[in-house]
């Protein structure tokens, strides 16, 4: 078991090792070091357009910034798995990944890891809140709260700046061209419904781009059809439990926007079946303390 912890902290570390490549590349003002990558990835706009963040993002050593982004987030839900060594180790960590987040700026990212940070910390907040009821260490909690409260104040005043930078700065909602996408391959599933595209991976050509489904279940069932695609989800959903639900679900929502897995072997593929087959044992699940016995 400590092989395997230590196998698992290398991985985290080559992921911080990506996000100090994306820093550079963002203060030198590229989207890749990597010439393939940039030139794929560089559109019609320059790096930084209009001052948008959805422009300067960078894609470390990935294919792209929504892989790169990826990597990050799975780093962050294993560190939260493992538990950091020492306060400055996860201090470190933490604050590294999250410059990576930021500078990967990929929205479908940031929606999963809020929804997996609440689902793993909402026993937290609700004792919180009972204590703050009971009256014990009310001033701490009302200076949390005040702070808390600031804060949404705060992004109230700049929702216009807020919504421009989620929107690439269009006026309505921006999905990067997956109404298109998720259209299309809408058309071919329902014209072959029952065996989709044989099983071979299905691309689609619009406007001169390839494009997968970005999104998970419609990329499965277009490309199984539905009599191979419902064992897919149904060995997903016979296999999550009350030990691993915390880390499967973030995976999935972000799997609504994004081919994230099932890609074949990728990187969110390993860590995603990792954590709904190995996890079936409530005692690997008990985080630290199964990772430091043996």
């Amino acid at each position: 078991m400590k092989t395997r912890k230590r196998t698992l902290y290398i991985v985290i570390y080559l992921v911080v090792f990506e996000v100090f490549i994306g820093v550079l590349e963002y203060f030198i003002g590229v989207r890749s070091f990597i010439p393939s990558v940039r030139e794929a990835v560089a559109g019609q706009n320059p790096f930084g357009f209009n001052g948008l963040l959805y422009y300067s993002r960078v894609s470390g050593l990935s294919s792209n910034s929504s892989v790169f982004a990826i990597k990050i987030m799975v780093s962050l839900m294993m560190l939260q798995f493992l538990g950091p060594r020492n306060k400055k180790e996860g201090f470190f960590l933490y604050g590294f990944l999250g410059v990576g987040l930021l500078l990967t700026f990929t929205r479908s990212v940031y929606v999963a890891l809020a929804a997996f940070f609440l689902m793993i910390n909402y026993r937290r907040i609700i004792r919180a809140v009972i204590r703050f009821l009971r009256g014990k260490a009310k001033w701490i909690y009302f200076a949390v709260i005040s702070i808390f409260i600031s804060g949404i104040i705060f992004l109230i005043s700049k929702v216009d700046v807020l919504l421009q930078q989620m929107n690439r700065g269009m006026k309505k909602v921006d999905l990067s061209s997956r109404d298109s996408v998720f259209q299309r391959f809408s058309e071919f599933f329902w014209d072959n419904p029952w065996l989709g595209n044989g099983s071979y991976k299905l691309w689609i050509e619009i406007n001169g781009k390839v494009f997968h489904a970005h999104n998970v279940f419609m990329q499965i069932m277009t490309t199984n059809g539905v009599l191979i695609g419902s064992m897919y989800f149904l060995m997903v959903l016979i296999n999550i439990n009350r030990y691993n639900i915390n880390y499967i679900i973030p995976i999935l929502i972000i799997s609504l926007f994004q081919y994230a897995v099932f890609w074949g072997i990728s990187f969110v593929d390993l860590f995603f079946f990792s954590f709904l087959f190995m996890t079936q044992n409530p005692n690997f699940c008990k985080t630290n303390d199964s990772l430091k016995e043996a």
